[in-house]
């Protein structure tokens, strides 16, 4: 499965569901982005450089507040998800 991503420069609004990118700081996790339900549950969206697997859910990531590790995406980015 192919992953596009076309970010937005719209400003952030703090709601759930939201997109979230792990910053390219983190060496062995930097392009992981997954969609929150909450501020610590959601779903892969794509995987960067992670081990991690398009869809798989955890209910236990470290908080979207957390600004050292996640960088919120702007309203109006967009996901494309392409079947291979």
């Amino acid at each position: 499965m192919k992953v596009e991503i076309k970010v937005s420069d719209k400003e952030i609004t703090p709601t759930f569901p939201a997109l979230y990118r792990v910053k390219e700081s983190n060496v062995t996790e930097a392009g992981l982005v997954v969609l929150f339900n909450g501020s610590i549950n959601g779903t892969v969206i794509c995987v960067g450089k992670s081990t991690y697997k398009v869809g798989q859910y955890k209910n236990s990531w470290t908080d979207v507040s957390n600004g050292t590790v996640w960088e919120r995406l702007p309203s109006e980015t967009e996901v494309k998800l392409i079947q291979e």
